[in-house]
């Protein structure tokens, strides 16, 4: 097979393609060592990650297609065997078909393993990638430290709080070593997907409570890449994330106007709810804390009606089947929007899960969700007070 040079895929792309949206097609292929029904797969595409249900069935040939907004598609394949090891591998894919073909070999780096590839370049390549060739060898140089305590300790972190406080210490020396390094690249494509996918720490990173860790990432993120980076799709996203964390909702303020699609397919509209109270509730069926909290929404909706208070389930699941099974079958009975690509709570600077937001009759937010006080305890006396 030809070699297929990293910078070939960035010569594709124009600074006038960053902004428009494309589509992409790779046919996928199993192998007799692979069991279909135990591969997944989901895709970044600019603006959030989309996981694909595990509807494919005993298929070993599936054909995926979809949007994405990038200059190029993460794609990721994943396998679990029969001894529940999990295996993956990541890939570059263009606006050209590209076909994969998988393969199961057990291997210590836990990689799943292809025997043919077309249009698609693995993303951490280290014999055509240049920029991922150096950061490793610059990770084994500078991360010494760190790669040693991750193979001493590995598995031990849920049982003590002085090892997951050293493993935040080494792990943000290394996220900083990562972005020193990137600053030699930053012209190039790979460089600033890396930083965004793998360094920054919103919404869900293990250092996203550190504001200053944050807020160097943001003043980074301005002063490091340039335009055709930051004022694309994916830049604007990240500024926006940024934006919302450094900026949280604060009472009294007005809360960020949306206009969504509810699960039964009608047009909602934030700003068409003013003259009511909204009760956001951001959660997923995958968050057990989630699930927990239902039953107290319940109540609310019980002793609230929808005239007076109107209840919005903003859910980031990942499968649209599972999500709507779990509404039916908890007698969810208010509004739902699936945010498949986080773009709600993004705008919200929604950083764990659950969130309830309420807002007043002019919009304003009145409540968020904090961990101070469990929602339980907190709301009811708020809503007490505004709603007779």
């Amino acid at each position: 097979m030809a070699k297929f040079a990293f910078i070939f895929f960035i010569a594709l792309c124009t600074v006038n393609t960053l902004f428009a949206q494309k589509t992409f097609e790779v046919t996928i292929k199993l192998d007799s060592s692979i069991n279909p029904k135990k591969m997944h797969y989901q895709y970044e595409n600019g603006k959030g990650i989309t996981f694909l249900p595990d509807t494919f069935g005993d298929s070993r040939n599936v054909i995926i297609k979809g949007t994405y907004y990038s200059q190029l598609l993460s794609f990721t394949a994943s396998y679990v065997d029969t001894g529940k090891k999990y295996y993956s591998n990541d890939f570059f894919l263009t606006d050209k078909p590209a076909a994969l073909t998988f393969y199961n070999k057990p291997n210590d780096d836990m990689e799943l393993k292809y025997s043919s590839s077309q249009n698609a370049k693995r993303v951490y390549d280290t014999v055509e990638n240049k920029i991922q060739r150096e950061m490793e060898a610059d990770k084994r140089r500078e991360d010494t430290l760190f790669i040693a305590f991750m193979m001493e300790n590995q598995g031990k972190f849920g049982q003590s709080d002085s090892l997951r406080r050293i493993f935040k210490k080494l792990y943000k020396r290394s996220v900083l070593n990562a972005m020193a390094f990137l600053k030699r690249y930053p012209e190039d494509y790979y460089s600033f997907w890396y930083f965004r996918n793998q360094l920054v720490q919103l919404p869900n990173g293990f250092l996203n409570t550190d504001t200053t860790l944050i807020e160097k990432q943001y003043a980074y993120f301005k002063a490091v890449f340039p335009p055709k980076f930051t004022q694309s799709e994916e830049g604007r996203n990240l500024l926006q994330r940024f934006e919302t964390w450094l900026n949280p909702l604060r009472k009294g303020e007005p809360a960020p106007l949306f206009d969504i699609s509810t699960l039964d397919g009608k047009k909602l509209k934030l700003a068409d709810l003013k003259g009511k109270y909204v009760l956001l509730d951001f959660w997923a069926t995958w968050c057990g804390p989630c699930m927990a909290e239902i039953p107290f929404i319940k109540q609310l909706r019980k002793k609230y009606p929808a005239d007076k208070l109107v209840i919005v389930g903003i859910s980031q699941d990942r499968d649209k089947k599972k999500w709507q099974e779990a509404i039916k079958n908890e007698d969810m009975d208010w509004l739902h929007h699936l945010d498949t690509n986080a773009d709600i709570a993004h705008l919200y600077g929604i950083n764990w899960f659950p969130t309830l937001v309420l807002l007043d009759k002019i919009g304003n937010v009145v409540y968020a969700s904090d961990n101070k006080k469990e929602d339980k305890d907190a709301l009811p006396d708020i809503l007490n007070l505004y709603i007779n």
